[in-house]
């Protein structure tokens, strides 16, 4: 196992020792109010950011909420706590994924071995004991025959050593090599695709969770705005139809809550699926989202970074290099083949120790045998063009596809570095509408308490602050997304 595939290794032993690694170390709660940066070689400094609240908890419990089966099936034991990082090194052993990839370096690394084999010497033993009847004419009688056993051993060891084939052994052996390289670098790319895909179900199953609290919210904020027109209808300055108005939006947010409270639940078990766990697995998320935003690092040093960590770019640059060594194999089976060979052994004669002729093997005697063997195709009927032709096409197809994996990292960064830019816009945007919403609110409940104002004024700024609660949650969630794409891009996701 080389070098790059012992990265992969290592997540796995990891994984494999995370309980004690757990209780060794305990890992500190994060802290609300701060975020990771985004990963660079030269990050930016870090800007401070005065958290929002979203009159919610940072730190909440994961649904259900009680044991009660409120809106869903109670847990049958005791949840697990699972964090982002738990996740990524429980799906790196358990991913079914990584262990078809894990399969496929395992026999390209068997196809190396075959091919290394060749350039050796190749040992063979051999024994032989026969023992054979026949007949022979008895004296000059007529007709008269005896029968006769015969009776022959030998035991022998011989040895062929390849000695010349114009390189096209070493060429096969090095073309095996590349591909065993290319095979194993892409394994490590599908861990970082798992890990992604983790990240990303981790992250929804989050956003589930703080969408279901922001329903619960927006249900009392709705409840509360209720009793406020009640108390101005018994006060007089309210009707009977303003009271059955402000009833509709506690029903509206009674049903998103209810909508909502099973969506953390269905998150989790697609991402127990990703991890290789069954779907049913108790656990619960422990990972909280900070209220502020990273900040991003200069785009020159986050392509540096992917030209660098991209298993699948180096993959298809060695995938090229192995088809490389594929078109000198070919072109070299048109020089002679010369190969060396020695036996020794030791035989019974057929004679004995007189020198007469017997048929019971006789004595044994030493043989030993060496030599030379030389062959050189001289007319194939275009077999050896044939393949010549097919291995430098495999090798343009390879380097089309190192040109297309270029181009597609390249792709993929750009994207991914847009996105967060423009995801950390969006969540400046929902901090501002957020900050908005609920100094309208205040203002709009100060004034309707006061009489200045109507009710559908009141329930559109409630309905502004209940809709800039769910945009800012789903635009924080989105950079998160955002951020391990771009980790994802750079291919440095699993060190995150």
């Amino acid at each position: 196992m080389n070098r790059l595939f012992a990265s992969l290794y290592g997540l796995i032993v990891l994984a494999s020792a995370l309980p004690a690694l757990a209780a060794a170390h305990p890992t500190p709660t994060p802290s609300p109010t701060a975020m990771p940066a985004m990963s660079s070689p030269t990050p930016a400094p870090a800007t401070s950011a005065t958290p929002i609240s979203l009159g919610i908890p940072t730190t909440l419990t994961t649904y259900p909420p009680d044991t009660s089966g409120r809106y869903g099936i109670p847990y049958t034991s005791s949840p697990v706590p699972l964090s982002l990082q738990d996740a990524k090194m429980i799906a790196v052993k358990q991913s079914p994924q990584l262990a078809l990839a894990r399969a496929a370096a395992d026999l390209a690394g068997a196809q190396l071995e075959t091919a290394n084999s060749a350039a050796f010497p190749q040992i063979t033993g051999a024994g032989t004991f026969q023992r054979s009847r026949g007949q022979s004419r008895s004296g000059t009688t007529v007709g008269a025959f005896a029968p006769n056993i015969f009776t022959s051993n030998s035991v022998s060891a011989t040895v062929h050593q390849l000695i010349f084939d114009g390189g096209a052994t070493y060429a096969r052996m090095s073309q095996a090599k590349w591909s065993r390289d290319a095979s194993e670098l892409n394994s490590l790319r599908q861990v970082d695709v798992v890990l992604f895909d983790v990240a990303q179900l981790y992250y929804a199953a989050l956003q589930a969770r703080y969408t279901y609290q922001v329903a619960i919210a927006n249900t009392k904020l709705a409840q509360v705005q209720e009793q406020l027109v009640e108390a101005q209808y018994r006060a007089g300055v309210a009707s009977h139809a303003d009271v059955l108005t402000a009833q509709l939006p506690v029903a509206q947010a009674q049903l998103a809550e209810a909508q909502a409270a099973n969506g953390e639940s269905s998150e989790i078990a697609a991402l127990l699926n990703a991890m290789g766990l069954p779907s049913d697995t108790p656990v619960t998320l422990s990972d909280t989202f900070a209220q502020t935003a990273p900040p991003l690092p200069a785009y020159a040093s986050v392509e540096a970074t992917a030209q660098t960590h991209r298993y699948d770019l180096a993959s298809a640059q060695a995938a090229l290099t192995s088809a490389e060594r594929g078109v000198r194999a070919a072109r070299a089976s048109r020089y002679p083949i010369i190969t060396g060979f020695a036996s020794i052994g030791s035989a019974t004669g057929g004679v004995d120790a007189a020198g007469n002729i017997v048929n019971n093997g006789g004595s044994w005697v030493s043989t030993y045998s060496f030599g030379a063997d030389v062959s050189m195709p001289l007319y194939d009927s275009g077999l050896t063009n044939g393949q010549i032709a097919a291995a430098e096409a495999n090798s343009e197809t390879a380097l089309g596809n190192l040109n297309a994996t270029a181009l597609g990292v390249s792709l993929n960064v750009r994207q991914a570095y847009l996105s967060a830019q423009t995801a950390l816009a969006q969540v400046a945007s929902a901090r501002t509408e957020l900050d908005q919403a609920q100094t309208v609110l205040d203002v709009t409940n100060a004034q309707y308490k006061a009489g200045v104002t109507t009710l559908v004024l009141l329930l559109n700024a409630q309905v502004g602050l209940t809709k800039a609660r769910g945009d800012y949650v789903n635009a924080l969630f989105g950079l998160y997304t955002a951020e391990q794409n771009l980790y994802f891009a750079e291919g440095i996701i699993a060190g995150r």
